[in-house]
């Protein structure tokens, strides 16, 4: 199971004193929870992963089972002559694993692998940042890379949508991590060229859609990735040059800590409760919008003194559906999901 942090914002970017990027290497992974092996190569991803966070992007493909969706048929297509069966294993697109152990986990020969794409300096420089939708369960996400070589570097970019802890029964899992939800803008990527020397931001906006096969509904759960592939290569086999990798929210640190919490009921009938606990007396806005970022209604405009409030939470206005509760205290924001059930 994997342990996430909270940020608003995340940002990662990575660079050497040499003027090349250190590499985060991407693992790609196409299972299937129908096929037993498929679990040593879960349990071998996870491991690497938690070995080395924010060094390595894991993304795994479920083909065949609940979790399928088209972007990762489309990259199975992309790896068509390696992809015979499950698990595959396949890292920066140029080195690959095939099959899994009976018992036990993957985790040798992934690191294996591993150890050797990340020595491996790269030419591209990835800053990657995600900034949130307040309004809506989505946002943006934007890629600042810089090309540091002395060529010009051609291929495609793609940004990954993957969520963890997903709860799931698997022989003596209970958990799936580093499920791949969405790609963007697909499974096949868009069109990149930087000339050398060159700086370009690239951006694309996502949404966390509530339909997919068990979604945990928690941001804490979700990373967020973009890699760049090139166009050309041997056969199927085309490397990925950079990567980088950012969880959903990030570390609240001791020195900086939030103002104020807010908790409120997952579901609602007709009327409740939204608590607000204030560190200080602040001035608080709590404002409810629909799932399309439209305000719907204000619950509290005004100042409270420190301590705890139950502040009421009346929808008779409101129609059934999704909406999300989004508070102010002192220019810091924190939103929070409401389904009202009728």
């Amino acid at each position: 199971m994997r342990n996430r942090c909270f940020l608003v914002m995340g940002i990662l970017s990575i660079t050497s004193a040499l003027g090349a990027a250190e590499r985060t290497v991407v693992l790609e992974i196409f299972a299937d929870t129908h096929v037993d092996l498929c679990i040593s190569a879960a349990k071998g991803a996870e491991t690497l992963a938690s070995e080395h966070p924010g060094k390595i992007l894991v993304v795994e493909y479920h083909i065949g089972d609940p979790f399928f969706n088209l972007d990762g048929e489309y990259r199975m297509v992309f790896y068509q002559a390696i992809v015979q069966g499950y698990p595959v294993a396949v890292f920066d697109g140029t080195d690959t694993v095939c099959g899994g152990v009976p018992s036990g986990s993957m985790y040798p020969q992934y690191s294996s692998k591993f150890n050797t794409r990340k020595d491996i300096q790269s030419t591209l420089e990835i800053t990657l940042e995600n900034n949130p939708n307040l309004y809506s369960a989505g946002g943006t996400l934007t890629a600042t890379v810089k090309n540091t070589g002395s060529q010009q570097i051609s291929g495609k970019v793609f940004f990954t949508v993957t969520e963890s802890n997903i709860p799931y029964t698997w022989q003596d899992l209970t958990t799936l991590d580093h499920v791949e939800r969405i790609m963007l803008p697909d499974g096949f990527g868009k069109a990149f060229s930087l000339p050398a020397g060159q700086t370009t931001v690239i951006s694309e906006s996502y949404q966390l859609d509530p339909a997919w096969f068990h979604y945990t509904n928690n941001p804490n759960n979700i990373e967020y990735g973009c890699f760049i592939q090139k166009d050309a290569g041997s056969g199927p086999l085309k490397e990925i040059l950079q990567s980088a990798v950012i969880s959903g929210s990030g570390d609240i640190s001791e020195e900086n800590p939030p103002v104020f919490c807010m908790d409120i009921p997952t579901f609602i009938m007709e009327c409740g409760f939204v608590t607000i606990s204030l560190d200080k007396p602040s001035k608080v806005k709590l404002n409810i919008y629909d799932a399309c970022g439209r305000y719907a209604k204000t619950i509290h405009d005004g100042y409270l003194p420190q301590g705890k409030h139950h502040l009421s939470l009346v929808t008779h206005s409101l129609s059934k559906g999704i909406f999300f509760v989004v508070a102010e205290v002192d220019q810091e924001l924190q939103k929070a999901k409401l389904t009202r059930l009728k």
